[in-house]
């Protein structure tokens, strides 16, 4: 399956299997939950909702501030949180069985956004990224920092390794730098010809896919 803002598809048959409602609402950030039986979907100054993927029906909404601006969310491995980045530098950890904020989360300055989250493998760290400049690792049961890394510019998105031990960041400085999580230290960094929006590693983790506003798909073989 695929999904939209407002559809989940089927890859095979490439039909839509349910519509989405969404009105006039901007399109906003969507995750499936790991097991695949929920959608979130976090439209444009819009409360979160959860979708039952199987029936194609809402079933609760999720709403902190119903009016603030989403700009990403992220399951934890075992599907029982949810972390949402929203404007004004803000992460917010919610129980997913009951619809909960949990924990509130905070990078620097009330006028930055917090634009990706990665949950590290085990689930025990969360990696945030925004324009303050900065990648956060969280511990995920204490809420607490456990060391900040900054890029020298803002930043747009962030990706753990498979293996938990590499994180990579997208940045405003048309680079992509590698970080070892343990110690925090700058491994590499990856130029690009312009912004870098978005980075994922492959699932074996031997290759890292990058990309941004110079039109480019970037695949780095060996990314240790």
């Amino acid at each position: 399956l695929l999904a939209s803002a407002d559809a989940i598809w089927d890859l095979e048959s490439k039909q839509v299997v349910h519509e989405l409602e969404r009105r006039r609402e901007g399109p906003g950030p969507v995750a499936f939950s790991p097991d695949g039986s929920l959608l979130a979907v976090a439209l444009e100054r819009q409360a979160i909702k959860f979708w039952d993927v199987a029936s194609g029906e809402v079933l609760r909404t999720f709403a902190e501030r119903p009016d603030e601006v989403t700009f990403s969310i992220e399951f934890s491995p075992d599907g029982a949180l949810l972390a949402t980045g929203v404007h004004g530098n803000i992460v917010r950890l919610w129980d997913v069985e009951h619809g909960q904020v949990v924990g509130t989360l905070g990078h620097e300055g009330e006028r930055h956004d917090v634009h990706d989250l990665a949950f590290s493998p085990d689930g025990e760290v969360l990696a945030s990224a925004g324009n303050d400049e900065t990648v956060r690792f969280w511990d995920v049961a204490s809420r607490q920092v456990l060391h900040t890394l900054r890029q020298g510019n803002g930043l747009y998105g962030v990706a753990f390794s498979p293996d938990g031990t590499l994180v990579a960041s997208a940045g405003c400085d048309r680079t992509v730098k590698l970080f070892d999580v343990a110690s925090g230290r700058l491994l590499r960094s990856l130029p690009h010809a312009d912004e870098v929006m978005s980075v994922v590693f492959s699932p074996d983790g031997l290759l890292l896919a990058s990309g941004g506003y110079d039109n480019q798909v970037y695949l780095w073989g060996n990314p240790r």
